[in-house]
């Protein structure tokens, strides 16, 4: 009995080192003549490995979605085949294309003839209960194999954010926040079809390229300062491109946005924020679980999890930024006098997660109603807002060179100490960040006038 690997890219389009050589001498490779991009591609593709195979033979798909058309080819045709999939990623969306991929993927994953891999175990169990059945999966992790550093010699452009990617990328979450943010530039890979259906809503300050070569992706990505992966999907996707920005010192941030697609999920997930939060504080924070806090250095604010119901408070803001907006607008002094409630419950009661909430929640509604000169709108507020991605990055270096001097302990460690030391943080952090942008700014119109 012989084993194949079908892929769907032409052979000079892998990278295979990661495989032994055990591995490659017992599995017959086969490659497409060119990449399959379209159903009626892989059918053929498929055609052909049933000709090529008998009875009983072992056909490993390396793309998921031929796996299947492939078992529902050999059921027509009354063949049998074993097949393997590796990696299934199937995705859970009310649409048309996605009703029909579980009509066609349920049949086939309930077969014994056929077994798949996923690299995690959640996204196995979901996928159970998205299809209704009762599949054992093999846990396969995905695999780092290299080759995803790029030699680039040119200059990293400031305020530039780079997204790419086919599966499970929300583009319309990316185009949105592209929208509110024009001061940022945006440089994008999407798939040409995606492209199709987006390019009327792209904004001025997204450049964005579809289908490029290799060499031509890295580059771009490293002309970029930060990489972002909106996904709208429970399962696994992005890895590949997070290893591509990680081999070449690029800061990413995945954003998990299935969470807060909608408005009844991110109520549901909000809830589940806020009960992991109290439970943290009630139960797991305490002294039978953290003996000696102090020696430690423990801060509750470093669990991701447990400050996750700040994140999603925020994100439900965002999904009700009309209707909040209208609010702050028309009742200025009603939304004033909550965010004033706010600070007084927070420094009466004491900044608990409820308060916290309270008060960030009143403070981010007033200013969604600022939208005239004057009180939060002022030249300080826009000069603050134009260098608070470098304040970011740098106030915790500026402490650490306070700390260094032996300043943050100056007046001691009461209440004088800490003003002092946010002040300074502050301030450093300011003046570093606009002699910092002025630097950068200079060098970069140096080199092009050079150029």
């Amino acid at each position: 009995m012989a084993i194949y690997m079908l892929f769907d890219n032409p052979a000079d389009k892998q990278n295979m080192t990661f495989l032994k050589e055990y591995e490659t001498a017992v599995i017959q490779h086969v490659y497409p003549e060119q990449k399959c991009n379209s159903t009626k591609e892989m059918l053929s593709v498929c055609k052909e490995i049933i000709k090529k195979s008998a009875d009983g033979d072992t056909i490993i798909f390396w793309y998921d979605f031929m796996a299947v058309l492939c078992w529902w080819l050999c059921k027509v045709q009354s063949k049998r085949r074993k097949i393997i999939t590796v990696n299934i990623l199937l995705k859970d969306k009310n649409t048309t294309k996605n009703k029909l991929a579980k009509f066609l993927y349920k049949p086939a994953l309930k077969s014994k003839d056929v077994q798949a891999t996923v690299t995690s175990r959640k996204y196995g169990e979901h996928l159970n209960e998205m299809l209704g059945l009762h599949k054992k999966y093999v846990l396969l992790y995905d695999i780092y194999h290299g080759g995803y550093s790029f030699d680039y010699k040119g200059d990293m452009n400031p305020n530039t954010v780079f997204c790419s990617g086919r599966n499970g990328r929300n583009w319309d979450f990316l185009i949105e926040i592209a929208k509110v943010m024009p001061e940022v530039t945006f440089n994008c890979v999407i798939p040409k079809d995606k492209w199709e259906q987006h390019k009327d809503s792209f904004s001025s300050n997204m450049v964005v390229k579809s289908d490029i070569p290799e060499k031509e992706f890295l580059e771009f990505m490293c002309q970029s300062q930060l990489v972002v992966m909106p996904l709208d999907t429970e399962a696994p996707a992005g890895l590949i491109a997070f290893y591509q920005a990680t081999a070449n010192g690029k800061m990413s941030i995945t954003f998990v946005c299935f969470l807060l697609e909608n408005k009844k999920r991110a109520w549901i997930a909000f809830g589940c924020a806020l009960i992991y939060n109290f439970v943290c504080v009630s139960y797991f924070f305490d002294e039978t679980h953290i003996a000696d806090r102090a020696s430690v250095n423990f801060s509750a604010r470093t669990n991701i999890l447990y400050c996750a119901v700040y994140f999603i408070a925020g994100g439900l803001i965002f999904l009700y930024w009309k209707e909040l907006a209208e609010f702050a607008v028309k009742s200025k002094v009603i939304a004033g006098a909550i965010l004033l409630i706010a600070t007084v419950a927070y420094f009466a009661v004491g900044g608990n997660t409820l308060t916290m909430l309270f008060f960030c929640v009143a403070a981010l509604v007033y200013t969604l109603g600022c939208n005239r000169e004057g009180g939060l709108v002022n030249p300080v507020a826009k000069f603050l807002g134009g260098i608070c991605f470098e304040i970011y990055l740098c106030h915790m270096v500026i402490y650490r060179v306070l700390e260094k001097f032996h300043l943050v302990h100056l007046f001691g460690n009461g209440l004088l100490a800490y003003i002092f030391t946010a002040v300074a943080v502050i301030c450093g952090a300011v003046v570093f960040s606009v002699c910092a942008k002025w630097f950068l700014n200079k060098i970069e119109t140096l080199i092009v006038n050079r150029s």
